[in-house]
């Protein structure tokens, strides 16, 4: 996770260095439209801002729709404002290079492709200045806009949050297009000791805001991190509770069952129909999911909700043959047709004679731990002999590897690293028949971290671009 914090933060530094770059280039051509007073200068000024904010935009981030709209006009605009002005700006005659022509491309169905094709325009109409002006410094502003036309290809090619080749491959060609950037302001203000000044400044103040905002993020991370343990552990406890009232509401509802005179009628008659109706009643004032009766024998001959299997014994469960020798218990068990499940069983007695037992539970299937993740917001997933029970992540029948022992703390589950509390699912004889992993996966964490660096770079990043006006005039003190 700390790689993946620092990559992210080096992400942060590399679009605010732009957004600086970018605002520090507008500033150049601001004073041009102040002495020239000509729309071209006005046109790459508000171009440049344009390009600046949508840096900052970008470094901060954004999920929703009308986000990625507003960011993606401001881009486009930027991009557009710079290049018309480069394209439709009168220079004195001298041989030009012939303007290549661009490629048609169907953009219909993707419009990520557009600032390519706008970058790579710009570039052009630039290197076509470059032929045409006496200006050779601004080869560096065309070598930078051609970088960032291919990182911008690049970046067609990789998830927003996938650190692979190609990802590193887009942001050293970014780097390496704002030091060029960065390279034709420097040679354009090598006689201007004071905005050489302002810039040593801003890009010192920039370094600062990286180191500090790694480092406090790395910090914040490892108090998640600690946080995130805690709470699983208590989430722990809390299932250990939850399990334990299922056991104790199956109990209750088996012994009020076998206690009812109708009831006991009915089981010595082997009243079906009287039973049919009367275990519904049951289920449903208890919140019960099923109810299984049996002979003194143990033989099932009633079941509610589920089939029953053939020469079906309720002897074949500890509990069942508690309840045919007098005593009401509970447990969890993994057999018949209910399966893994929270089960009581009480015994069902005529005249002082055991005539049967009578078996009520709670399936621990996919509405537990939907309804235990409503509760802690935790994944839950359940597993008996390492196979998924019941998953809010896992789809049933999942074969995946969890730790033998009860952990807590940081592994993978099914390839994905998570970061869990893994419990043994123990019967009453203390034997473990299931396992629970109560998860989080370290994007969670790593969301809020990263929500707090955005804003803590963008807060540094205001003020670095508010103080420049500030320091231009410290600056002008200096050099006096």
């Amino acid at each position: 996770m700390s790689n993946f914090l620092i990559l992210s933060n080096l992400h942060l530094g590399i679009e605010l260095f732009g957004a600086i770059v970018f605002f520090i280039a507008a500033w150049l051509f601001f004073e041009a439209y102040l002495i020239k007073k000509d729309l071209f200068s006005l046109a790459r000024t508000i171009g440049f801002v344009l390009l600046s904010v949508w840096q900052i935009l970008h470094a901060v981030g954004g999920e929703s729709s009308a986000f990625l709209f507003f960011s993606f006009a401001v881009y486009l605009t930027g991009l557009t404002l710079v290049c018309l002005s480069y394209v439709f700006e009168k220079l004195p005659p001298k041989p030009v290079l012939a303007v290549l022509a661009l490629p048609m491309t169907n953009i219909s169905a993707n419009f990520n492709i557009l600032p390519t094709i706008f970058l790579a325009a710009l570039t052009l109409a630039i290197i076509k200045r470059y032929h045409s002006d006496i200006d050779r410094l601004i080869k560096w502003l065309a070598v930078g806009f051609a970088l960032l036309a291919i990182a911008s290809f690049a970046s067609n090619f990789t998830a927003p949050d996938s650190f692979g080749s190609v990802w590193f491959l887009g942001h050293a060609l970014k780097v390496a297009a704002f030091v060029s950037i960065t390279l034709w302001i420097w040679r354009f203000l090598s006689l201007r000791a004071r905005e050489e000044a302002l810039v040593i400044f801003v890009a010192n103040s920039l370094f600062i805001a990286l180191l500090i905002t790694t480092t406090f993020s790395a910090f914040f991370l490892k108090s998640l991190e600690r946080e995130t343990l805690s709470n699983l552990r208590a989430s722990g406890k809390i299932f250990s509770f939850y399990i334990e009232n299922l056991e104790n509401k199956a109990l209750l509802a088996s012994q009020i069952a076998a206690s009812n005179p109708n009831f006991v009628s009915a089981v010595n008659g082997r009243d079906t129909a009287d039973l049919e109706r009367m275990s519904k009643n049951q289920l449903d004032a208890a919140n019960g999911q099923f109810l299984t009766i049996a002979s003194k024998n143990g033989g099932v001959f009633f079941k509610s909700n589920f089939p029953i299997s053939q020469d079906e014994n309720i002897l074949a469960q500890s509990i069942g043959g508690e309840a045919l020798e007098g005593r009401a218990a509970a447990t969890i068990d993994d057999t018949g047709p209910e399966g893994l499940a929270v089960r009581a069983t009480s015994p069902v007695i005529s005249q002082g004679k055991i005539i049967g037992a009578v078996l009520t539970g709670y399936p621990l299937d996919k509405n537990f731990v939907e309804k235990f993740k409503e509760t802690t917001g935790l994944e839950v997933s359940l597993f008996s002999r390492k196979i998924t029970v019941a998953s809010s992540i896992l789809p049933p029948g999942t074969e995946a590897l969890i730790p033998r022992d009860e952990f807590l703390g940081s592994a993978k589950l099914l390839d994905q690293d998570v970061i869990g509390n893994f419990l043994a699912i123990k019967n009453r004889e203390g034997k473990a028949v299931a396992s629970a992993a109560l998860t989080t996966t370290p994007g969670a964490l790593l969301t809020n971290a990263q929500s707090t660096n955005r804003l803590t770079m963008l807060i540094i990043a205001l003020i670095t671009i508010g103080l420049i006006i500030p320091l231009y005039r410290f600056t002008i003190f200096l050099t006096q």
